[in-house]
């Protein structure tokens, strides 16, 4: 089994906005990939944020995702 881990934080005001976007009930059609295990979504506060981790458990590496190569990149401008 696979398990992608995907990790974002937002201000607290927004969490629940924030969390109703990453239920894995939501996700448009993730349960019908081929492959798919499940998922779990996280939550807890850090500080002055609210952190959300995912996972999503998967089959194998062929099932989750097709893999690309980065040809080319833009960096933010400096601040």
């Amino acid at each position: 089994m696979i398990a992608r881990v995907w990790h974002g934080r937002t201000k607290p005001e927004h969490a629940d906005a924030y969390e109703s976007h990453l239920r894995p009930e939501l996700l448009p059609g993730l349960s019908l990939q081929k492959g798919f295990r499940g998922s779990y979504l996280l939550r807890r506060a850090v500080g002055n944020e609210v952190e959300f981790i995912t996972i999503i458990l998967w089959d194998s590496f062929d099932a989750r995702a097709a893999h690309y190569e980065v040809v080319s990149t833009r960096e933010p401008a400096a601040r």
